[in-house]
């Protein structure tokens, strides 16, 4: 039971770390000098860049968060026994 408690605690960590990275993005989104070169593109405003970025972001985060899902439902379940 103890360790369902700790893999709920943790699988709460990973989608606020997520959200930081996030946040953090945004920001530097935001302090850029626009248009800005990507991908053979120029962007001209802070979200055409954040919209580019996030398609990067969501490839390595993607699959920790579905697994993250998963593991605090059951989690959830385990603990409430």
């Amino acid at each position: 039971m103890k360790k369902w408690k700790i893999i709920k605690i943790v699988t709460i960590i990973i989608p606020i770390i997520f959200m930081l990275n996030v946040i953090i993005d945004i920001i530097a989104c935001m302090n850029m000098s626009y248009p800005h070169p990507s991908l053979g593109i120029d962007t001209h405003n802070w979200f055409e860049q954040f919209q580019i970025d996030m398609a990067f972001i969501m490839l390595y985060w993607i699959i920790p968060l579905i697994v993250d899902v998963i593991l605090l439902v059951v989690s959830i379940k385990k603990t409430k026994k």
